[in-house]
């Protein structure tokens, strides 16, 4: 079994969308099934940390996790499946995600993007990163065009890399961890801070 995502690519001057693997699994070795046997054969996965948020409330939403089956069969039409896998959010990147909601922001597009995101103490692991795109609504704070969010989780904290686009000068980049037991309040007060 295989954890896969679709990523956006450049190549060439052209953009272009890949599968890639986030993890593997090797489930069984091999074996005979009799015609009318059922076998079933249990497994575990455990999903990285930074496998995409696929169940996003985006209103483009690019986003895809599945699981890819992949079977050797002696003669076989098509021995492979592709079942989708609704990845939702952490506690953490939750109150990330409402922290934005309170500041005025709407979770416009999110996709996944290769590369390796770099912050103030951290680094992406997966070869891959997912960009959450957020646009300000009439209410929003701080005069921004856009600001787009990634997220590095660990299993202690979570690290974030934010994108600003501001109205006078140009893009720039802050990032900020926060550590997994943190309040709704802390969250929106270092957002707002950030944002500010």
């Amino acid at each position: 079994l295989a954890l896969m995502t679709r990523v956006k690519v450049e190549r060439d001057d052209a953009e272009m969308m890949l599968n890639k693997s986030l993890a593997h699994w090797h489930i069984a070795d091999k074996f005979v099934i009799q015609p009318g046997e059922v076998k079933e054969i249990p497994f575990t996965g455990t999903l990285p940390h930074e496998t995409p948020i696929s169940a996003n409330k985006a209103r483009n939403n690019q986003t895809r996790v599945w699981i890819a089956t992949g079977l050797n069969i002696d003669m076989a039409i098509d021995a492979s499946d592709k079942d989708p896998l609704h990845v939702v959010e952490t506690s953490t990147q939750g109150k990330v995600l409402q922290a934005m909601e309170d500041c005025g922001y709407s979770l416009v597009k999110a996709d996944v993007e290769e590369g390796q995101l770099r912050g103030n103490g951290f680094v992406s692991t997966t070869g891959c990163y997912q960009e959450l795109e957020f646009r300000p609504n009439k209410f929003a704070l701080f005069g921004l065009n856009e600001v787009e969010i990634s997220f590095v989780p660990t299993p202690d904290q979570t690290h974030i890399l934010l994108e600003l686009d501001r109205n006078f000068g140009g893009d720039s980049y802050l990032s900020l961890s926060l550590g997994n037991n943190i309040s709704q309040e802390e969250v929106t007060a270092q957002i707002k801070g950030l944002l500010g």
